[in-house]
């Protein structure tokens, strides 16, 4: 899966935590992936079913075919399937939830360390990651807001913006969200007179 982030959507994204980050002394980091994984296992599935599929319809749709010839159709069937499992569409199908769950997870965590969200001075990094492909949304928040930020504080973000995103214009629902995230931050962590932009507002796509 392709992800379409010009450098005009770029910018967009930056400036909004760059205002956002004007209101509160929190430090906010945005993370973009087109897929949190390749999902090797789902084009595999993919061709195996249509490789089966193939044998069956053949042998269905002309019986007196050579069992030989059923056979040979099958390996081009499996490249096929295989090829199709490439896609964003029979990706999504072909893999478990319980799959996709785990990779998500484990993305988002490693991003919150990788961007070093944990590593401001007060403790005030938060992380909105978005994985088109999953369709998923998630905030991480380090230790110094989430001790005084309460849980499900972020719940109707993630909710609005997990909903936006099965749009094509992902950077006006992301804009937003950092807004949200900004006004909430600002709540609790109102900016302070020696503040200054620990983490870089590029948004990361990686």
């Amino acid at each position: 899966m392709k992800l379409k982030l010009t450098e005009t959507r770029r910018q967009t994204i930056a400036q909004a935590i760059a205002d956002a980050e004007l209101r509160t002394s929190g430090q906010i980091v945005t993370l973009l992936l087109p897929e949190c994984d390749d999902y090797p296992a789902a084009r595999w599935r993919l061709a195996v079913v249509i490789s089966l599929l193939t044998a069956f319809f053949l042998d269905l749709g002309v019986p007196a075919l050579d069992h030989f010839w059923v056979l040979c159709a099958q390996f081009p069937a499996l490249g096929l399937g295989y090829l199709l499992g490439g896609l964003s569409f029979f990706k999504r199908l072909m893999t478990t939830d319980a799959e996709i769950e785990e990779e998500f997870e484990q993305r988002a965590v490693q991003g919150f360390h990788a961007h070093k969200v944990d590593a401001t001075a007060d403790r005030t990094g938060i992380l909105i990651f978005v994985s088109l492909l999953e369709r998923r949304v998630k905030i991480m928040a380090d230790i110094g807001i989430h001790s005084r930020v309460p849980d499900g504080t972020w719940s109707g973000v993630i909710a609005a913006l997990t909903r936006q995103i099965r749009e094509d214009d992902f950077t006006a629902a992301l804009v937003q969200a950092i807004h949200t995230c900004g006004s909430l931050l600002a709540q609790h962590f109102p900016p302070g007179e020696n503040d200054r932009d620990e983490l870089s507002n590029e948004v990361r796509t990686d």
